[in-house]
């Protein structure tokens, strides 16, 4: 295109910027309004996604201002009256304030969250908190929510008069002042077919935003990241949990010696007590797995830890001298809902920060029939310590073993879920543990 043709036309990367912006924009716009009601697993993801949109936008804003610094605009129409020049320029400024503005309240409002969820952008980069005092977080919030209210409302009044001049431009006046936004030549008659493609993209953006069931991806907290347990010489090969078996007999007993009458017994007794001993188990914590199921507004959202211990005697030939005790690293959290990661190692919930451990323990063992049986003991979960009880069905074959469990723990009665997440109208109280460990016998 000659220069001089050119000259009152925008670049095309000036031009990629402001579709790409506006598509974003209206997007994000039909994703706020997906937002209310009540707090679900796919309203959170609906959310994190319009977090993620609004930085995308705010950065894009950004560079869109450094083309514009070094890549000047062109010069409005000579044609244009006084008045459509002023609200050309008021359109081009207020735009801008809206692109910045609304993004950088939109970050406010999450920085000064008592929740503190952490944003990762597209469930994948983790984007920083505005460093905030504990003092200036409920100021900062409510100027956050207060301004980027207002400039939503904006938005709209700005957006509805920007298209309404285009169309003027386009349909009444139909002087081609739309086509220095397009790509092509100038020249845009009523019927552009440029103008009807970009115009159904927009459409396909905001019905997708509104429409598309979003959902968040598994998100593991890089502080959080699993680290696995060192391998264990001679672990076997996992195989389905074997139907309960007989502990072998223990070892006869050596032969008598002679002794004098005075003396006790030779050996008797010791092999009385080794026979009642229970037998010790070592997890294979790479074939194990801890995990738990919450009820969100009726949908699960499901998670495990992934760091954990556990000492286990069991032998059902000696209940009365079986015992485990459990120690669960709550920061090893892995969840199947980003904005759940974030949130249950807060203080709200988990406070991984006073309390980084729960323990469980048990040495009350009892046979429920059906090779199935019950360790009942205490949990120790945000420094409350309640009885629980674990069911489980063990399966041991020779040296191996394996263990499926279940427990049910009233997450409000260890104070899990403080302020507004102790009512049990969304999150329920009771919280599903699943275990199933895999391990081989201990040397005696």
């Amino acid at each position: 295109m000659p220069a001089a043709a050119a000259a009152d036309r925008y670049t095309g990367v000036a031009k990629t910027l402001h579709w790409l912006i506006a598509a974003l924009l209206i997007a994000n716009i039909l994703l706020a309004w997906r937002m209310g009601g009540p707090r679900t697993p796919a309203s959170y993801a609906v959310f994190q996604l319009h977090k993620s949109i609004g930085i995308t936008v705010l950065l894009l804003t950004l560079v869109r201002i450094g083309w514009r610094v070094t890549h000047p605009a062109p010069p409005l129409s000579a044609h244009l009256k006084a008045w459509e020049k002023g609200l050309a320029h008021l359109a081009h400024y207020g735009f801008y304030a809206l692109m910045l503005g609304l993004p950088l309240t939109g970050w406010l409002i999450v920085s000064s969250s008592a929740t503190g969820i952490p944003t990762f952008l597209y469930n994948f980069i983790p984007w920083p908190h505005i460093p905030l005092s504990a003092g200036a977080k409920p100021l900062a919030h409510e100027v956050g929510e207060t301004g980027h209210g207002l400039l939503a409302y904006a938005a709209y009044l700005l957006i509805a008069m920007h298209v309404a001049g285009a169309l003027k431009h386009q349909w009444i006046d139909r002087d081609g002042e739309i086509g220095r936004m397009l790509p092509g030549p100038r020249a845009s008659g009523p019927a552009d077919w440029r103008l009807a493609a970009l115009a159904a993209a927009l459409v396909a953006v905001a019905v997708l935003a509104r429409t598309y069931p979003w959902r968040a991806a598994p998100v593991t907290p890089a502080s959080t990241a699993p680290v696995p347990a060192p391998a264990e010489p001679g672990s076997p090969e996992r195989t389905p949990a074997p139907a309960p078996a007989a502990v072998p007999d223990a070892a006869p007993a050596p032969a008598p010696v002679a002794a004098p009458a005075a003396e006790a017994p030779p050996a008797a007794a010791p092999v009385q007590e080794a026979a009642q001993k229970p037998i010790g188990w070592i997890v294979d914590h790479k074939r194990s797995t801890l995990g738990f199921t919450a009820q969100w507004n009726g949908a699960a959202v499901a998670g495990r830890f992934t760091r954990w211990t556990a000492d286990i005697a069991f032998d059902p030939d000696a209940l009365d001298r079986s015992s485990v005790k459990a120690s669960i690293d709550l920061a090893s959290l892995s969840t199947d809902n980003g904005d759940a990661a974030g949130a249950l190692p807060g203080s709200d919930f988990f406070d991984v920060a006073s309390h980084p451990r729960a323990t469980f323990a048990a040495t009350a063992f009892k046979a429920t029939g059906g090779g199935r049986y019950e360790a009942r003991g205490t949990l120790t979960l945000r420094g409350v310590t309640k009885p629980m009880v674990v069911r489980f069905s063990p399966g041991i074959s020779g040296d191996t073993a394996a263990m499926e469990g279940t427990a049910t723990v009233p997450r409000t009665a260890f104070r899990v879920g403080q302020g507004e997440w102790a009512a049990t109208d969304q999150i329920a109280d009771a919280v599903a543990v699943t275990i199933a460990i895999r391990a081989k016998r201990a040397a005696q």
